[in-house]
Parts: C-alpha cells; sequence; structure tokens
C-alpha cells in the first residue's frame, strides 16, 4: 500500500511497522503514560537502564512457621558452638532448604520467634534467650544480632514471666546457584545452674533479592 496523508484529518496511512528512521520519536512525542507495562519486553529494563538509586527486585520468597512449643534446657558449660557466643544450647525452631537463582544475589534472613513462661524454676540469675539463623548447619554464613538478646533473665523479667519476642535478621551474599538449608534456632544460655528456654509460634523467611 502506497503512503497517504489526509490532508483533512492529518492521518497516516500506508505506513509498515518499523517504517519511521532511527530517531524520529522521542520522548516529546510520547503521551503520559502511554507506554504501558503490557508493551514491555519481559527483562528489557536492566538495572542499567534505571535513574540511580532506583532498581532490585524480589527473585523468589519462602516461609515456615513453627506454632508448637520447643523447649531448650541448659545445664553445662557449652563451646561457640556455630562460632557464636559460648555457653548456649540451641534448638530447632524453623527449616528452609531454598535454591538462589542468580549467583550475585542477596539471600535476606527473618526469624522471630515468642516466648512463653518456662515454668518453675527455669529462669536463671545469668541466664539469657534468644534466636539465630543458621546456614546448612555450619558456621559460615550464621547470622546473630547480639551476644544476649536478653541477660540476666530474673534481673531483668523477675520469675514467672512470660518472655517478650526475640527477632535475628540479616543478609547473605548466595554467591552461587547451590541449595541452600536455613534454620533458625533458639538458644538458651547460662554461666552456671539450669536455664530452661520456651520458644513458640516461631517464622522464618527467607527472600532472595537482586539489588
Amino acid at each position: 500500500m502506497a503512503i497517504s496523508i489526509n490532508g483533512s484529518t492529518n492521518v497516516i496511512t500506508g505506513l509498515a511497522v518499523g517504517g519511521l528512521p532511527d530517531g524520529i520519536v522521542d520522548a516529546d512525542m510520547l503521551a503520559a503514560n502511554a507506554v504501558a507495562s503490557g508493551k514491555i519486553a519481559s527483562g528489557a529494563i536492566t538495572a542499567a537502564k534505571l535513574a540511580s538509586g532506583v532498581g532490585g527486585k524480589v527473585l523468589q520468597c519462602k516461609v515456615n512457621y513453627h506454632a508448637s512449643t520447643v523447649v531448650v534446657t541448659n545445664t553445662g558449660s557449652i563451646g561457640d558452638t556455630y562460632g557464636l557466643t559460648g555457653n548456649r544450647v540451641y534448638g530447632d525452631l524453623n527449616t528452609i532448604a531454598i535454591t538462589p537463582t542468580s549467583a550475585t544475589s542477596t539471600m535476606v534472613i527473618q526469624a522471630i520467634s515468642g516466648v512463653t513462661d518456662s515454668g518453675s524454676g527455669g529462669q536463671n540469675s545469668t541466664g539469657a534467650f534468644g534466636v539465630v539463623a543458621i546456614l546448612n548447619n555450619a558456621s559460615t554464613g550464621a547470622i546473630d544480632n547480639s551476644d544476649y538478646q536478653l541477660y540476666p533473665e530474673t534481673g531483668t523479667l523477675g520469675s514467672g514471666w512470660y518472655g517478650p519476642n526475640v527477632v535475628c535478621q540479616g543478609h547473605y551474599a548466595s554467591g552461587n546457584t547451590t541449595a541452600q538449608t536455613w534454620r533458625s534456632k533458639g538458644y538458651s544460655y547460662r554461666e552456671s545452674g539450669t536455664n530452661i528456654s520456651k520458644f513458640i509460634k516461631s517464622h522464618l523467611i527467607i527472600w532472595e533479592v537482586e539489588i
């Protein structure tokens, strides 16, 4: 079809797709909000095309919830398990297996747990409790926000109490696309005597993000 211009309506007909030379259509010729998301090819907008400070996306997210009580009892001196503060006994609260989709992504870890009454004699004057996140049951990648999240127990809260929530969060560079297993673990710390910590209604959330 030949190209024709209607002098009354100023409508051009017969122009083939791609018929305009490069550089003809500029930003000024596009109406506001003219390019809808459905017109943008998947993956067309990369981080390099975004303004400074804009970018990032969630690649995947996994959540694990455990409603039941986990009892952690500490009766003796313990080494620095997972390369963290010593004299702690750990109990598994939540577990998530996740395989990064990108070797350049960042894993964002969020662990939280409630704490309930540990019973008569459960709280110790040199006792503490908290939660950590452990990668592959090893010290590499272990996330611990404090040496003692709440210490001393009886000096701070008295006896016969229901403890506050404990939280741990951090990030870890994936580095590869090898499967990972993250565990949130509640710990009971003591220097002498017996310390009992009871964790309940715990969550573990793992985000894989590209920054």
